[in-house]
């Protein structure tokens, strides 16, 4: 069953509502949602993405672990806007809003950009972080900005792991992996990949469309991080295992 968040409730002391929803709209960018009559102050926020915040007013402090993270665009000047932040990284801080609650965000666009070496060229997601948040794997909009076809729909960016295959790949890997995985898991793989990338392309789109399997290949292997990358996210990759089990050997 696919599920995606709704909303995050963050607890308000009283008479701070306004104080803490201003903190949402003018430092983090957040808009002014409508509301129903709960019977209790509140305020609601639309993060833009079909997500929520819920400010409840209520007695009591908040818990210092207690936390909420948000993926954002521009974490130099969203800085500036206001608040105490504390940098966890040089894509990743913390801030806490005026009632206490802690909350994290991630500049995701300038971290990937950073390990590309040049800006994106299509919308993506980060999929597979590391335990400090940096990304590892990116899924790819199947259509560039442009509208050029991006067959590969999962992105292996991190590091080491990009080394760590390089290596594999670099002492033929990409023939071994071909010769040792079953040609038959590899086909429904390939059209498994495939049919999910053509799904995420724009309702009614008629233009030219990404086509292959992994990362593009028709037959066979062709880049073991493409499969290694869509294996991390949860892809059932006979290939990506198999690039798996060689990196956890050494």
């Amino acid at each position: 069953m696919a599920a995606r968040l709704n909303h995050v409730n963050l607890p308000v002391p009283p008479g701070r509502v306004d104080e803490v929803a201003a903190f949402y709209v003018d430092v983090l960018g957040f808009r002014p949602a409508p509301r129903p009559d709960t019977g209790r102050t509140g305020a609601w926020l639309d993060v833009g993405d079909g997500t929520q915040v819920h400010l409840s007013e209520r007695s009591g402090s908040a818990h210092p672990d207690q936390h909420v993270a948000f993926v954002i665009d521009g974490l130099d000047s969203l800085r500036e806007r206001g608040g105490e932040w504390t940098m966890r990284g040089e894509h990743r801080a913390v801030v806490r809003d005026p009632a206490g609650n802690l909350v994290e965000v991630f500049d995701d666009r300038a971290a990937v950009a950073a390990l590309l070496g040049r800006e994106p060229q299509a919308g993506f997601e980060v999929v597979v972080r590391r335990g400090d948040g940096a990304p590892v794997v990116i899924r790819n909009q199947p259509l560039l900005d442009d509208g050029t076809p991006m067959p590969t729909r999962y992105w292996l960016v991190g590091e080491p792991e990009r080394t760590l295959v390089g290596r594999l790949e670099s002492t033929g890997g990409v023939d071994r992996a071909e010769a040792e995985v079953d040609a038959a898991e590899l086909v429904a793989a390939h059209e498994r990949y495939a049919a999910e990338r053509s799904a995420a392309l724009p309702a009614g789109w008629s233009g030219p469309a990404p086509s292959g399997g992994v990362g593009g290949t028709r037959t066979g292997v062709k880049c073991l991080h493409a499969h290694y990358a869509w294996f991390l996210a949860g892809g059932d990759d006979p290939v990506g295992r198999w690039v798996a089990d060689r990196i956890d050997r050494g």
